[in-house]
């Protein structure tokens, strides 16, 4: 942010902190990722711009030093560390899926992808993306043994990205979907 004056200099400020959902996790850490090659690129030129960032970090002579002062963020390696460790802990039968709830006009699927993706390949753990009107069609519960399933298929986490306002419940077959669940 640059404030207005010209005797002020530029300050860094905080836009958001979500601490109850893990939506946009994933590019939390493709944000990191960009802010490590911005302040890379930028704290080492002789400009105004570099002065600030340089003066900001107290980097002083050495501006290669800014990647100190940035904290990871390795919220893609734990959103899917944890619905792993949710998988295993659950212990169904081999085959056993993850279910993402979504919405059918999903406009968030980038980064719901890059958790799929990651479950995937740090894990090996499946994943399929259902809305609440699909589950209801494709979903059953085993009255005997409590085990839900799609399509014969078990569920063994089921992870809501939808679900949360009254829009997702158009008629009684998607509450009955949730109530399954």
């Amino acid at each position: 942010h640059e404030p207005e004056g010209e005797s002020v200099s530029p300050v860094f400020l905080q836009v958001e902190l979500n601490t109850i959902a893990s939506s946009m996790g994933s590019h939390a850490s493709n944000a990191a990722g960009l802010h490590a090659f911005m302040l890379g690129r930028y704290v080492a030129g002789v400009d105004d711009t570099a002065k600030a960032l340089q003066d900001h970090f107290g980097l002083g002579a050495k501006p290669d030093a800014f990647s100190e002062h940035l904290p990871a963020n390795p919220s893609l390696t734990h959103i899917p560390a944890a619905l792993a460790k949710a998988h295993a802990v659950y212990g169904g039968k081999p085959g056993a899926v993850v279910l993402f709830v979504v919405q059918g006009t999903e406009r968030n699927f980038a980064d719901q992808r890059f958790l799929e993706f990651s479950l995937w390949e740090r894990h090996k753990v499946p994943v399929v993306r259902k809305t609440l009107a699909q589950i209801a069609a494709e979903g059953s519960m085993d009255s005997a043994t409590g085990r839900f399933c799609l399509g014969g298929v078990e569920v063994s986490v089921v992870y809501y990205r939808a679900g949360y306002e009254p829009e997702d419940y158009p008629s009684d077959s998607e509450w009955g979907a949730r109530l399954m669940m």
